[in-house]
């Protein structure tokens, strides 16, 4: 079969091009008989909650989809991000069909007036909270990324301010005003936008309002929380018996299933398929390593005796980075600078480069996924902090200037440690460092902005080189006049670090497979699956063809991993299982083993390539909603029939032991030692009593100070339980703030639960 495949593989452009031909021709004849077969619309491509999905309503929300990205980032899409778009119509398509009867029935419309107050921060709206979509980032697998910007919010902090939201104002007047074609599409996609947010609010406050909590419901909530037991207890943990010993036989187990394969835990909640996927790597052989060490040698020999770096790094480095400037700066992996999108070096070369001479060369070494070998140009101190009054000068002659230069001086001479946060509120003109009495911070990734600064910083943020230049050699708290060309900096260096960062200037290579290598790996990978698949295919019984799978994978030092993909939940970025996937040809392979119509036991044709590795899989386990099947519950419920055998050996061993924990102590002559804990109903601090269920409720079921409890079997083990002192702590005279944080607690499950 994998034979087969392999020329499948080669010429399957050919097929395409056949198939699609005679679909073509034959389609247009019979859809609308076959539709009709089946009692849809020619249109309709599935039922949302009972309702058609007409495929033309949903082409057209893709089109509008596809024409908002590229309005909005300026660009042509990638093929992840088409794929993320796909999904994303459809999860608004089917939204729109459930909230449009709920919109209807309760009459919740967006009206101009109200739109344009959201728009404007005005009766009651704080500002337009960030639109963040789905549409596709290839750098971080598909996760959300925002393509609307924040237009309320303070870009540096991610909150409202006075000064956000009176520039978000100008931002909408601006962009309602633009009258050119782009400027109106923009402006009619924005709208729609947020109008729909807004009926979404609308709807999720009203369901929030009618959240309710019961008098019973506040009182078991305040008796739970308020009531603690001080208990001891014994355990018998299942780890104590080998597995050996109770091990389970087929026939053992096939009664086991007939018994227990009703129980909710083993209950297919969703229909879904298993399939088996097994990865072979395909990573640089010791031929690939001796010809690229021989290439990054003769690039170091050569770069050692040229002086003109930009030239040189430019045609042989893989990665475009060059600066020329403080941005060239490196620093250690983990460092909170490297998010910053500085260049980056091991941990453990840290000592290599603070000690390295200048225009000496280091590496290679791995960074960033490239084999760097590094020119040292200079360094730079690892951290600054500087505050600073700015009077800017830009764009004026001499003679509008002279009394901002003025003002400048005079600051100067009478700036203070003491002034110098009253003078920055009265003077400076940057806003950003105004908020913060002056000092200079940076906005980090998905933290608050950072005082802790390098001179790189400073020009990423758009300060001029010789700001830079001096908040490097500067005296630390002396208060300084300078000036550059957008102005004049009152400024004072707070603090400086001692210890440098390098200012490198890195050649990087990508150290990957030859076309030898991966071939190899081809080869490997074809004949694997046919190995496995042909010892596969003789086994009688589908259990018999997982277990033999599972065999071969193992014998071949590999490792199968199982996906589970949902029927009604396939699409590529909603099944977080198909994540793992680099290439959308992958994911649509896997989907299709799972989907094409072949049994348990069926593999792909001939291996996958995906990235850098060649993946075998195969249909492992077909699951509808219900009872489950034998063969896919077997492992579980055997761990399960061994776990009840040795419980009962267990509460054997405890009831001979003794009938209460302090009878167990004294027996043992206190060589059985009771672990003491203080166990709430919620909320409590019982250590791994707090994971067992079982023993939480009968410690609550109403056991008295000093009483035991027989032998109770545990997700750990076999415990005996002693109540030694029960405690009620007081309570409120009225229950007002834990009803108000209950009904909070049920208002945030709100929005997830009602879609």
């Amino acid at each position: 079969m994998a034979i087969i495949g392999k020329i499948r593989s080669k010429s399957g452009w050919i097929v395409a091009v056949l198939g699609l031909a005679l679909l073509t021709f034959t389609f247009d004849l019979w859809k609308d008989v076959f539709l009709s077969w089946f009692g849809k619309t020619p249109t309709s491509i599935g039922t949302v909650y009972g309702e058609d999905v007409d495929a033309m309503k949903f082409d057209a929300l893709r089109r509008y989809q596809d024409e908002r990205f590229q309005l909005l980032t300026g660009r042509a899409p990638q093929e992840k991000e088409v794929e993320f778009w796909y999904d994303e119509a459809w999860r608004r398509f089917t939204d729109s069909i459930v909230l449009s009867k709920e919109f209807e029935a309760l009459g919740i419309q967006v009206s101009e007036n109200e739109l344009n107050a959201y728009f404007n921060a005005t009766n009651g709206f704080k500002g337009l909270p960030d639109l963040v979509t789905l549409e596709g980032n290839p750098q971080n697998s598909g996760q959300p990324q925002q393509i609307i910007p924040s237009v309320f919010k303070d870009n540096s902090t991610g909150t409202y301010t006075a000064q956000s939201i009176a520039q978000g104002k100008e931002v909408i007047k601006k962009l309602k005003a633009d009258k050119t074609a782009n400027g109106q599409k923009l402006w009619a996609i924005f709208e729609n936008e947020y109008k729909q947010l807004r009926a979404r609010e609308k709807y999720m406050q009203l369901l929030t309002q009618g959240i309710y909590t019961t008098k019973i419901e506040l009182e078991d909530r305040v008796e739970s929380k308020s009531t603690t037991k001080n208990v001891s207890y014994i355990i018998k943990r299942f780890n104590e018996i080998p597995d050996e010993q109770v091990k389970a036989n087929d026939s053992e187990l096939k009664a086991y299933f007939e018994e227990h394969k009703s129980d909710a835990k083993y209950k297919v909640e969703k229909a879904n398929r298993e399939v088996r996927v097994v990865s072979l790597n395909i990573v640089p052989s010791g031929k690939d390593s001796a010809v690229f060490n021989g290439e990054i040698a003769k690039i170091r020999s050569a770069w050692s005796k040229i002086k003109a770096d930009s030239a040189f790094v430019i045609r042989n480095s893989d990665r475009a980075f060059y600066f020329n400037d403080k941005r060239a700066t490196a620093v250690p992996e983990g460092n909170e600078k490297a998010q910053m999108g500085y260049q980056t070096f091991p941990a453990d070369y840290e000592l290599i480069f603070k000690t390295a001479k200048l225009d000496s060369i280091v590496g290679p070494y791995l960074s960033q996924g490239f084999m760097n070998i590094s020119k040292v140009v200079g360094f730079t101190p690892s951290r600054i902090k500087a505050r600073h009054i700015f009077i800017s000068t830009a764009g004026l002659d001499a003679k509008a200037s002279a009394p901002k230069k003025a003002l400048a001086d005079s600051l100067s001479k009478i700036a203070t440690p003491a002034n110098f946060a009253q003078l920055v509120t009265k003077h400076s003109d940057d806003q950003r460092s105004k908020a913060d009495s002056g000092l200079i911070k940076v906005p980090m990734n998905n933290k608050a902005p950072s005082e802790n600064l390098i001179s790189g910083d400073l020009i990423v943020l758009g300060y001029d080189k010789i700001l830079a230049d001096y908040c490097e050699t500067g005296k630390v708290g002396e208060i300084k006049k300078i000036e550059t060309p957008a102005g004049i900096h009152i400024i004072q260096i707070t603090e400086r670090d001692e210890n440098k960062f390098p200012l490198l200037v890195t050649i990087s290579k990508t150290f990957e497979p030859s076309k030898e290598t991966y071939q190899n790996k081809e080869d490997e990978a074809y004949n694997l699956l046919t190995k496995i698949s042909d010892a596969v295919n003789k086994e009688p019984s589908n259990e018999k063809k997982i277990e033999k799978f599972n065999q071969l994978v193992q014998d071949a030092k590999n490792y199968a991993q199982p996906i589970s993909i949902e029927d009604d939940n396939i699409s590529y970025t909603k099944n977080s299982n198909l994540y793992s996937f680099q290439e959308t040809n992958t994911t649509n392979s896997i989907i299709e083993l799972a989907y094409g119509g072949g049994g348990i036991g069926s593999f792909n044709e001939y291996p996958i390539l995906d990235g850098e590795r060649y993946i075998i899989a195969m249909l492992s386990a077909i699951k509808p909603s219900g009872e489950p099947s034998f063969s896919d519950v077997k492992q579980a419920m055997e761990q399960e029939l061994m776990k009840e055998k040795k419980a009962k050996l267990l509460k054997a061993q405890l009831a001979q032991a003794g009938k209460s924990v302090s009878d167990i102590v004294a027996k043992s002559g206190n060589t059985v030692q009771a672990t003491v804990a203080d166990v709430s109903f919620i909320g409590g601090s019982g250590g791994e009593l707090e994971s067992e269920p079982e023993v939480i409720g009968a410690i609550f079921g109403g056991l008295k100070d000093g009483a035991s409890t027989l032998p109770i079997v545990g997700n750990n083990g076999v415990y005996i339980i002693q109540v030694n002192k029960t405690s009620k702590n007081p309570v409120a005279a009225n229950y007002k703030t834990e009803k108000e944080n209950l009904i909070k607690e049920n208002q945030v499950a709100v929005d997830y639960r009602a879609i």
